[in-house]
């Protein structure tokens, strides 16, 4: 088995760098404050009022996630066994 460490901060600005260079938009400091889902769309609502509509909808903002909590989306728990 092998474990490799990564420096959270490192990662997040690689990450950062290739979607930039990939041709998506990096928003700094955007709160999500609602979002929606149709058949066709999902539509997210920023606390400045902006909205941006696309194909998905990805929530990836971590444990204690914006999507999660406005979607509703419930967790299965789990532990890991020795």
């Amino acid at each position: 088995m092998i474990g490799i460490t990564v420096f959270r901060n490192r990662f997040a600005e690689f990450l950062a760098k290739r979607v930039v260079n990939a041709g998506a938009e990096l928003m700094d400091n955007a709160r999500v404050v609602d979002a929606s889902t149709s058949n066709t769309h999902a539509l997210v609502r920023l606390q400045d009022d902006r909205e941006f509509q696309s194909d998905f909808l990805i929530g990836a903002d971590g444990v204690n996630s914006v999507i999660s909590t406005i979607r509703h989306v419930i967790h299965s728990h789990f532990s890991y066994s020795s």
